[in-house]
């Protein structure tokens, strides 16, 4: 199991924002604090993050934490973080690599070089050393979509965009593109069985039974029938609520037999070992951390964590 962060973590944004303030290094340091006790192995920064300066990242605490950027430059041309991390999983080395986006506007101590020209060279380097590639990136859904289908040897893509979360997607075939709401609210668990080989892609094992999907299909095939057997002698206002009941009820069908379909083709492609697998899920934290409570969810992961280790098990 790998514990990583795609940034946006340190800092409120929006106007009452105040990244220099003894109370927001406070706060970002317990967030640190947690992310370290918590064996964080990767994690990138975005220009909300790198608002605190090159000071910030100076501190023990900060710079206590595994943060990898390929792209993050300080003014002076330096690079403040590694490009990469590589990490062992059994027989297979996995790379994260971290690639950081969004405004400086409010960032005096860091720019940004390319991001496209960074990844490439990341990639380059790694060539022949990792097979598994994760990449950690503050960029726009628009710009991972984009990594996505111009390099498949990216398996999974973590993503930060603000105002979104607990999404799994798959932009490309062979690419997925994972995110957990913001403000730490969610610990996002990305259950993964890779294939190498894998020609088609990635599927998703849904954790519902084929056959409750069936049984619920049935429920409603026949309760389409026993409403249109009700509109023959019904009023004209009650035949108006039986057809939208029944529309509502086909599309909620047509729904359960596409899932349906989708399982039993992806049980097909599994046997074959045609595609990689993988289930997500995503556990509520409490409480959001804060001023006062950032400490408080120290337990809270770990605890969960812990579980979900023993799950795998």
């Amino acid at each position: 199991m790998f514990l990583v962060d795609s940034g946006n973590i340190f800092f409120q944004y929006g106007k009452k924002a105040k990244p220099q303030s003894r109370s927001a290094i406070l706060t970002a340091e317990g967030i640190a604090e947690a992310n370290v006790l918590m064996g964080l192995d990767a994690m990138t920064v975005s220009t909300l993050d790198l608002q605190g300066g090159n000071s910030f990242f100076l501190r023990e605490k900060i710079a206590a934490l595994p943060i990898v950027s390929a792209n993050t430059l300080r003014r002076d041309g330096t690079a403040p973080f590694p490009p990469w991390i590589l990490k062992q999983s059994g027989e297979i080395s996995l790379a994260f690599i971290g690639i950081s986006g969004g405004s400086l506007e409010h960032v005096k101590d860091f720019t940004l070089s390319p991001p496209m020209p960074a990844l490439e060279k990341s990639l380059a380097e790694l060539k022949g050393k990792a097979p598994f590639i994760v990449l950690l990136s503050t960029l726009t859904s628009k710009e991972n979509s984009t990594i996505a289908r111009e390099h498949p040897e990216i398996q999974v893509i973590i993503s930060c965009i603000l105002m979104r979360g607990n999404l799994v997607r798959l932009p490309a075939p062979g690419t997925l593109v994972a995110q957990t709401t913001s403000d730490l609210a969610s610990l996002g668990e990305l259950e993964i069985s890779w294939r190498p080989d894998a020609s088609k892609g990635w599927r998703e094992i849904h954790p519902v039974a084929r056959e409750e999907l069936e049984r619920s299909l049935t429920a409603g095939t026949e309760k389409i029938a026993r409403m249109e057997n009700l509109i023959a002698g019904a009023t004209e206002k009650k035949r108006r609520r039986l057809t939208h009941r029944i529309g509502k009820q086909r599309r909620l069908n047509t729904l359960l037999k596409a899932k349906i379909d989708y399982s039993l083709e992806s049980n097909d492609l599994v046997q074959k070992g045609e595609v990689s697998t993988f289930i997500s899920h995503f556990h509520k934290v409490y409480p959001k951390p804060g001023m006062q409570s950032v400490f408080n969810i120290v337990n809270n992961l770990g605890k969960q964590l812990k579980e979900l280790q023993l799950g795998t098990q």
